[in-house]
């Protein structure tokens, strides 16, 4: 068994957990929008320190641009492409304005859609991990981590979109929990193929790592912080977020 399958094996409990988790807070809780927020940001500070502290100097390491744009353009043009079929993963709010017209939008839009957009964002957040622990120990446990809190939140949001269609509780559960045992078949996946690269591949696949990264961060997570106004202790949350990662890196 490869090191990067083992380390895998290791941590993907964490991940693989994370929506159940989620979604049992949701089925007993009722979140508002201020803490979804600082649950976004912090997310999103914690995904984007993980690509420009791991990610980032691998691929400055190996120099080898027409492997990094044609890797980095395949990411940016698939993850355009899952947007422009399924309009993103839904992470609708209930209890403000914006989330009563998100969610308006979505109603009529099939579960399956907005599940199958879910399974393959978290597919590709699967293969991350997969890619972070076959770069090394410390990538992989970084990355894990930062996915860990957005699997985390897609549990809450899937369970609110279930609730607008009046689901059960136990249907809404197992919708809900069902992206990490997705996210835990690719990273395996994904440590058994990426470790077996070498050279250009290897360098393609961090670039497309990278751009992942970034999209999650600047169309998904950001983006869905965005849809109230944000209060200065949920803003702060992506610098907190961002100093986690950083100060694991340097311990």
């Amino acid at each position: 068994m490869s090191r990067a399958l083992t380390e895998t094996a290791k941590y993907i409990i964490f991940p693989l957990l994370a929506p159940a988790i989620g979604a049992l807070i949701a089925l007993r809780f009722h979140p508002s929008s201020q803490i979804k927020s600082l649950i976004r940001h912090i997310a999103a500070g914690l995904v984007f320190a993980a690509a420009t502290v791991e990610l980032l100097p691998e691929l400055l390491r190996d120099k080898q641009p027409l492997a990094t744009i044609i890797g980095f353009g395949l990411g940016v043009g698939l993850l355009l492409l899952i947007n422009f079929l399924f309009g993103g993963h839904y992470h609708g709010d209930e209890d403000e304005t914006a989330g009563h017209r998100h969610i308006e939008q979505e109603e009529g839009r099939p579960l399956h859609t907005m599940v199958a957009a879910t399974s393959i964002d978290v597919a590709v957040d699967g293969l991350l991990i997969g890619l972070g622990f076959s770069i090394g120990l410390a990538a992989g446990r970084l990355l894990t981590l930062a996915l860990t809190i957005e699997l985390l939140f897609i549990g809450l949001a899937l369970v609110a979109s279930c609730r607008s269609r009046n689901f059960n509780a136990a249907k809404a559960f197992w919708i809900a929990a069902s992206p990490g045992i997705i996210l835990a078949l690719m990273a395996f996946i994904g440590a058994i193929v990426i470790s077996h690269l070498h050279g250009s591949w290897h360098q393609g696949v961090l670039a497309f790592g990278l751009a992942a990264l970034l999209y999650l961060v600047t169309e998904e997570l950001l983006v869905e912080a965005h849809e109230s106004p944000d209060e200065p202790i949920e803003v702060a949350g992506f610098f907190v977020g961002f100093l986690i990662v950083l100060a694991l890196a340097l311990l």
